[in-house]
């Protein structure tokens, strides 16, 4: 999503195991309460393609959604 204006971590890189895969991270540091409103707003109207793009393995893959 960061061509969105929204970066995001998959939770597993903060896991042992790969099972606590349903997770993710925001960064809010550093931010305004507006600029968190907006992100969270982006998040929400592309929540279906965010979740279509890990289940299919393509956000790992490419990297693309979380960085």
């Amino acid at each position: 999503m960061l061509e969105k204006g929204v970066c995001i971590t998959p939770g597993t890189y903060f896991f042992d195991n790969i099972m606590d895969d349903r997770f993710f991270r925001i960064n809010i540091v550093n931010e305004t309460i507006e600029n968190i409103e907006k992100g969270i707003t982006i998040i929400e109207n592309n929540l279906e393609e965010f979740i279509t793009s890990y289940k299919n393995g393509e956000a790992i893959k490419s990297n693309k959604i979380f960085y």
